[in-house]
């Protein structure tokens, strides 16, 4: 019976290559839909056995794409999409209705260019599509990677590698950055950096094979973004000591001061420069976040042996972080008790957090 069935499911489709007309029995004038993709769409779906494949009958015709570059047909359990520059393939179930959320085909990540496929490590599906892909586990959902950050996750082996499974969709942020969390860590990307891989700790695997991380963890950069130096009764110094520190971690830079203005017009030492110098710290927490810099001079005459303390500030943060914006300017000033100040710092920071 079943031989049957299938035979008839077979002939079927064959009327629809001949006829031009789809199983349900409605004509698909060759004018809405290219003959060449109606075929592949057609095959396509005799090949997966047609009414007795996981797509189910028809519930539509072979329909042009809103793209203009394609054509499809929806089943009661899935579609069929190809264009002029991809094959057919069947897309259904969670995956489908992600990338439908996504917005189809005029999505980032355009048509689908495999079936809806068995991961390596069986425990989950994915589709790959021409810009991207759309990986879910039966414990974590539907999630799409793209870009700089998929090849970086496809190089570490996929669902595969020490990362595991995506659990967010590729998130922008401020600046250009873009991140997606996956069951290990997450992937990060900059325009100036690439993709940089962070690994969550204390991850534990259940009976499921989901990884857990059993303590949140987020990835602190602090950046030293540029100074201002004003000093109304010191030349400048030749060479600064800097000391960055985030919650117990530091780093130490020597900055050659080389765009010293000595005896401006209004001051004996004038600096303007740009820094770009960072510290990372990791932290369970962003509550009672602390930070800091410290500013060691000396001075290139001879007159000072080793650097002295020049100014510094410190800071702990609020606990929501990202209402401080991307950067901050504030003022370190070395003043008398009678207010006269005769140096003052003003800093330019800025602080990403990385979930």
């Amino acid at each position: 019976m079943r031989s049957l069935n299938l035979l008839v499911a077979t002939a079927m489709s064959v009327c629809v290559l001949l006829l031009g007309i789809n199983p349900s029995g409605a004509f698909a004038a060759e004018a809405v839909c290219h003959r060449e993709i109606f075929n592949k769409i057609s095959l396509k779906y005799v090949n997966l056995g047609a009414n007795l494949s996981q797509l189910g009958p028809p519930t539509t015709g072979v329909t042009v794409t809103p793209d203009g570059d394609g054509c499809f047909q929806h089943y009661k359990y899935g579609s069929i999409y190809a264009s002029w520059y991809t094959d057919a393939y069947e897309i259904h179930g969670a995956i489908r209705h992600k990338w439908a959320a996504l917005g189809w085909e005029r999505s980032l990540l355009g048509y689908p260019i495999t079936d809806e496929t068995p991961t390596p490590d069986r425990r989950g599906r994915f589709n790959h599509f021409e810009h991207g892909s759309i990986y879910w586990h039966p414990f974590l959902g539907a999630f799409e990677v793209h870009g700089a950050i998929r090849q970086r996750w496809a190089d570490l082996g996929w669902e595969k590698g020490r990362l595991g499974y995506p659990i967010s969709d590729e998130i922008p942020l401020p600046d250009g950055m873009r991140f997606t969390n996956f069951e290990g860590g997450y992937i990060y990307w900059y325009p100036s950096t690439g993709a940089v891989v962070v690994e969550r700790k204390n991850v534990h695997i259940d009976a499921n094979g989901v990884r857990h991380p059993d303590v949140p963890v987020y990835d602190v950069e602090f950046t030293l973004v540029s100074i201002r130096v004003l000093e109304t009764s010191n030349e400048c110094s030749s060479e600064t000591y800097i000391n960055l520190y985030a919650n117990g971690r530091s780093e130490n830079y020597i900055w050659k001061n080389t765009t010293d203005q000595d005896r401006s017009t209004t001051h004996d030492c004038e600096i303007n420069q740009n820094v770009y110098k960072s510290v990372y710290a990791r932290v369970s927490s962003v509550n009672n976040l602390k930070i800091g810099v410290d500013f060691y001079e000396k001075d290139g005459r001879g007159y000072d042996v080793g650097y002295h303390l020049a100014a510094n500030y410190n800071e702990v943060l609020p606990p929501n972080i990202w209402k401080l914006g991307r950067q901050r300017v504030v003022n370190s000033s070395r003043c008398t008790t009678s207010g006269y100040c005769d140096q003052d710092y003003r800093l330019t920071y800025s602080i990403n957090v990385y979930p």
